[in-house]
């Protein structure tokens, strides 16, 4: 298995860092499709029903990936962990 700048854990396994985008656009279409749709059927406006479809998912979809990437580091330990007591004692003394 390579571990690299191409793949990285992702909840259990290790992915191409290709197929994590792949998958964060597909969210990003799905995303921009059911804001459209909640968008128009409450307005009956296409105007405004399409701004509503590209600014909300665009800041949701980024939203997505750092929220993955935290939960990625959260399931390898990293944001879960107890710090040393030399890394304590640094903290202390600072």
């Amino acid at each position: 298995m390579v571990v690299g700048n191409r793949y990285h854990l992702s909840v259990s396994k290790f992915i191409p860092r290709e197929v994590e985008v792949i998958k964060t656009m597909s969210f990003a279409v799905m995303h921009f499709s059911v804001a459209f749709g909640v968008a128009y059927g409450l307005t009956s406006d296409l105007v405004i029903g399409g701004l509503v479809a590209l600014v909300e998912p665009a800041v949701n979809t980024m939203g997505y990936y750092f929220h993955e990437k935290l939960w990625d580091r959260v399931h390898r330990g990293d944001l879960l962990r107890q710090p040393t007591l030399n890394q304590e004692c640094a903290l202390m003394s600072a």
